[in-house]
């Protein structure tokens, strides 16, 4: 799997999210558990919910259920440290 991390054109979707849904502030400080975080809904899902993490400073907590530490690196080694 790839890392969209730094993908301009997947950070715009993420954008146009936060601006389609004007309550993602209810959100902030919640904690949210996520099966199959590594498959497409799951891994989108976590994306978005970082990325209010990044851009707002929303204090959110994700914990998400991966097969393995393998399919966790290959989608989410850029927030590894998050």
């Amino acid at each position: 799997m790839q890392n969209y991390c730094d993908i301009p054109l997947y950070q715009d979707d993420l954008n146009s999210l936060i601006k389609l849904r004007k309550d993602y502030v209810t959100y902030k400080h919640k904690k949210f558990l996520i099966t199959g975080a590594s498959g497409l809904v799951g891994s989108a899902l976590v994306d978005y919910l970082l990325y209010l993490n990044k851009k707002f400073n929303s204090g959110i907590d994700i914990f998400g259920v991966f097969s393995s530490e393998t399919s966790f690196n290959s989608r989410f080694s850029c927030y590894k440290n998050n």
